[in-house]
């Protein structure tokens, strides 16, 4: 999807663990150029978020604390970090559709 001239990449997937989603946001956001990275999984009746921004999506205004504190309370739980990454989750597996929804209306404005 691309949006403001910043690509959204956004991936749901079951049995990563965070440390995964991390692993796999950042590699994807330094393949990718001008791009925002949110990833979630479902992993021991939890759901695992991380965001990634990259530096012009920063320049932008654009933030992985928010992405991440905004999806994270839909998701019955938590979240933060900072600017350029942050990560989050929940227990509501049922509203992930909800929460990456709320991510892309962020970044579409």
């Amino acid at each position: 999807v691309q949006t403001c001239a910043l690509p959204i990449s956004h991936e749901y997937g079951e049995g990563l663990s965070r440390e995964d989603l991390r692993t796999l946001a950042l590699d994807l956001r330094n393949r990718m150029k001008d791009c925002v990275v949110v990833l979630v999984s479902k992993s021991d009746g939890k759901v695992n978020l991380v965001a990634t921004v990259d530096d012009l999506a920063q320049k932008n205004g654009y933030s992985a604390n928010v992405l991440a504190k905004s999806a994270s309370s839909i998701l019955g739980g938590g979240g933060g970090g900072k600017n350029d990454f942050a990560q989050g989750g929940g227990i509501h597996e049922g509203k992930i559709s909800e929460a990456l929804e709320a991510i892309r209306g962020i970044v579409r404005g």
